[in-house]
């Protein structure tokens, strides 16, 4: 559409030749950009939706070019998308191309929508939980440590955030000074009675462990007293063959189990000695505190 108060030549006003679209490709990087030329000077539109033929959203920008660049955000990760791009040049004709698809891209790069954890990876970004363990990687496969735990559960139970951290440290454990940026989310966990540390050191100083990588049994623990301080499992009754009834762990490990947070490892083990993954550390948070799934 011509712009009022603006003298056009008559060769643009009396045209009547919509642009040719060309060029039209897509990439993907903080959401999905989109890509096209046309011939002529004109504004640029996707529209798009998540079945063939419907496009129910619009991204546009109505500054006129030649070359056409549109980003589209907010994408559900893993889900096809169809589009087709549109431009009107400023005597009001309008091009449409034919049909495409692009998939929403996943946030990290390492955990693809065929991963088998993909949705509750997302799931804690979506959520706030965490932003990664480098710029657009997740690392699912790294073992989980005791310092990173507290933030995780933290952050999960919705008692804290990045916005609102816990009060400073004051320095309770020995082997976490109140300089240590983990520190006031690991005395937090201390204080809401879910841990009281690994052990004490040679002058009884309580000991955190932070580096430490966490076990699966002590994650049985970690989660349910962060959910409800005041649980107490019933005694155990030998629900898994590698976690005996007399096990400290074994009735946690089996509360777990009968909240249908874990189903073990598989084989009717519950492999309690092996560290926790952030690939299956995003399973348990996302199924004890019920976080939103994409």
């Amino acid at each position: 559409a011509r712009q009022a108060g603006m003298v056009y030549p008559a060769a643009l006003v009396n045209d009547t030749t919509a642009p040719v679209i060309s060029s039209v490709n897509t990439t993907s990087g903080g959401g999905v950009t989109v890509r096209w030329t046309t011939d002529e000077f004109a504004d640029s539109t996707v529209v798009y939706g998540t079945q063939s033929g419907q496009y129910t959203e619009t991204a546009s920008d109505p500054l006129y070019a030649k070359d056409h660049v549109i980003t589209v955000t907010g994408l559900t990760p893993g889900v096809t998308y169809y589009y087709r791009v549109r431009s009107t040049d400023r005597s009001g004709n309008t091009a449409q191309s034919a049909e495409y698809t692009f998939v929403g891209a996943p946030t990290f790069a390492d955990v693809p929508a065929t991963y088998w954890a993909f949705p509750f990876v997302e799931s804690l970004y979506a959520s706030g939980i965490t932003s990664g363990c480098a710029p657009g990687l997740y690392c699912p496969e790294n073992p989980v440590t005791r310092a990173q735990m507290a933030v995780f559960l933290l952050t999960s139970s919705g008692a804290y955030s990045s916005q609102n951290p816990p009060p400073d440290a004051t320095g309770i454990f020995a082997d976490v000074p109140i300089s240590d940026p983990f520190a006031r989310w690991i005395e937090a966990l201390y204080n809401a009675g879910v841990t009281g540390g690994c052990g004490v050191d040679g002058q009884g100083q309580l000991l955190y462990c932070p580096d430490a990588n966490v076990t699966r049994e002590q994650m049985a623990v970690f989660l349910l007293k962060t959910a409800d301080p005041t649980i107490d499992p019933p005694p155990a009754t030998g629900m898994f063959s590698d976690v005996p009834v007399d096990d400290p762990f074994a009735r946690w490990i089996e509360e777990l189990a009968n909240q249908g947070i874990t189903g073990g490892c598989g084989g009717g083990l519950y492999c309690p000695k092996s560290s926790v993954t952030r690939a299956e550390m995003a399973v348990f948070l996302v199924a004890t505190f019920d976080l939103p799934m994409p």
